[in-house]
C-alpha cells in the first residue's frame, strides 16, 4: 500500500465558482465543473479577482485497494463580506477548520442571510462564533447553519463531511512503527 494523491497527477478536480451577487438558483450563481488541477487553480484565481466564492471538492475518496472512504473534503475560499446560504445536513457531521482569515459560524433556526449581513454591517457582530486561523467548528446533523466572512479579506476554510458514526465505531489503530531490521 502507498499514499494516494488527490487529485491524481493529471486527474480531474471538481471545482465550483459561486457568484455571491446572484440570487440562489439564478443562472450562473453556482457553476460546478471538473478540470485538471492546473485548470482548476487558474479558474480559482480568476474567480477571486471578481470576489467569487471558490470550492475545491475532493469526493469519491478511496484507498489504493479500492476501499471507499465515507467522507468528502471541501476547500472553500470565502470572499470578503460573503454569507453562505443557511443549510442543514440530515445524516452527516460537518467539521470546518479555518486555514486563513476569520469567519463567523452561525446556527439559527430563524435567521436569514440578510439578517447576518445586517449584523455584519454593524461591525459589532453579535451572532455566531468568531473563528480565526487554526480554529474549528463542528456541526451536528440536523443543525441549520451558515458560514460568513465579516472581514475585508478572503478567508480559506477546509470542511470535512463524514458519515454519522459514533466514535466507538472508529478503531484505535494507531501504533508507532519501527524500521524493519
Amino acid at each position: 500500500m502507498s499514499a494516494r494523491f488527490i487529485p491524481p497527477h493529471g486527474g480531474l478536480m471538481a471545482i465550483a465558482i459561486i457568484d455571491p451577487r446572484k440570487a440562489f438558483g439564478e443562472p450562473g450563481q453556482y457553476v460546478k465543473t471538473e478540470q485538471t488541477y492546473e485548470q482548476a487553480l487558474g479558474m480559482a484565481e480568476v474567480a477571486r479577482l471578481y470576489n467569487h466564492e471558490v470550492r475545491f471538492y475532493y469526493r469519491g475518496l478511496s484507498s489504493d485497494s479500492g476501499e471507499v472512504i465515507g467522507s468528502q473534503v471541501i476547500q472553500t475560499w470565502v470572499p470578503p463580506g460573503h454569507v453562505q446560504p443557511f443549510h442543514t445536513h440530515q445524516t452527516i457531521h460537518e467539521m470546518t477548520l479555518v486555514i486563513e482569515g476569520k469567519i463567523l459560524s452561525i446556527d439559527s433556526p430563524y435567521m436569514t442571510e440578510e439578517d447576518v449581513r445586517a449584523d455584519m454591517r454593524n461591525r459589532d457582530t453579535s451572532v455566531g462564533w468568531r473563528l480565526r486561523k487554526h480554529q474549528m467548528v463542528i456541526e451536528e446533523p440536523g443543525t441549520r447553519h451558515t458560514i460568513a466572512n465579516p472581514t475585508g479579506e478572503y478567508a480559506i476554510i477546509v470542511t470535512v463531511q463524514t458519515a454519522r458514526m459514533p466514535l466507538a465505531s472508529f478503531p484505535n489503530d494507531w501504533e508507532r512503527d519501527t524500521k524493519p531490521t
